[in-house]
């Protein structure tokens, strides 16, 4: 058994108008957006860092830079399946997790 902690923070920027902010891959409603390269999921980010670090396998930043304009306004979900493939590629999965936002 492997124990990973992730930790991740962006800034939110006041809107007038009902933008979305994705937290765990859901869409929630409300008068902020996320200052973010990709789509911002705080939620997806620090779970793939503590998966990556359970495993010493870098961090999100080394495997999907912010300077990288391919990961431009990606959703964060679509970072999570290769870091889960890997996992499992190595004998491992993803038991439990446990978050606070």
């Amino acid at each position: 058994m492997r124990i990973g902690t992730g930790y991740d923070i962006h800034r939110l920027i006041p809107t007038v108008k009902m933008e979305k902010i994705p937290v765990g891959g859901v869409e929630i409603p409300c008068y902020y957006r996320v200052q973010a390269h990709s789509d911002g999921d705080v939620l997806v980010h620090a779970l793939i860092d503590a998966c990556l670090g359970a495993l010493a396998l870098g961090d999100i930043g080394q495997w999907f830079p912010d300077t990288a304009k391919e990961h431009q306004d990606r959703k964060s979900l679509e970072f999570l399946r290769p870091v889960l493939q890997e996992l499992k590629k190595l004998g491992y999965r993803v038991n439990q997790m446990d978050s606070t936002l």
